[in-house]
């Protein structure tokens, strides 16, 4: 790692999508949840904190809402890299089911609703994406954050991917609703998640 820099919130998302080998992300549910563990157990303890623009408690500004720890800004970013070519996102029509028959493209519309985002019913993918960076966004993370980012970070985003692409979106949530209760005070399947064994 050379000389620091001033990583933008966005640099985050694009470090975690290129790291394994830029594994594929599926699902909002799961990147949401991967970026919020990131912020929780990532960030400090390995400098991220350091090296982002602006040092809040909560670069991504994640609150509770009805499915667990939403962030308005990891959406519109994502949104963002896809509409500027530096991710794609791939729509797959057998989504993945969470605790009481809850899809991830259920849970983020009514997140988004709650939020008072306007969405076009036409603009809404029958699906849920599968997110991946493309040759454009993998150049980025080459040549402009890379060489500032430490082999110790590099390994801790991808233990996160990792273990985020191996999880059930069931054991995610129940992660995520355990070790964060106070995240999951407005879920609407709080009872049923805490309630229900691992899966496998």
């Amino acid at each position: 790692m050379s000389k620091s820099i001033k990583l933008k919130r966005g640099d985050i998302l694009l470090l975690l999508l290129y790291v394994d080998n830029c594994a594929k992300v599926k699902g909002r549910t799961r990147l949401q949840k991967m970026v919020f563990v990131f912020e929780m157990e990532l960030l400090k303890k390995y400098g991220f904190d350091k090296q982002l623009e602006k040092k809040k408690s909560s670069d991504f500004e994640f609150n509770a809402h009805n499915y667990g720890p939403f962030s308005k800004k990891v959406f519109e970013l994502m949104d963002f890299f896809v509409n500027i070519k530096m991710v794609d996102a791939s729509y797959s029509k057998v989504t993945e089911e969470a605790f009481a028959d809850i899809s991830d493209l259920d849970i983020a519309i009514e997140d988004l609703a709650e939020l008072n985002i306007d969405l076009e019913e036409e603009a809404i993918p029958n699906g849920e994406p599968i997110y991946c960076l493309t040759e454009t966004g993998e150049k980025y993370v080459l040549d402009k954050l890379l060489n500032f980012i430490s082999e110790e970070q590099i390994q801790a985003l991808t233990q996160l991917k990792k273990s985020f692409n191996e999880y059930s979106l069931n054991n995610i949530l129940k992660y995520v609703y355990t070790k964060y209760p106070d995240m999951a005070k407005e879920s609407l399947v709080r009872e049923k998640v805490l309630g229900t064994k691992w899966t496998s």
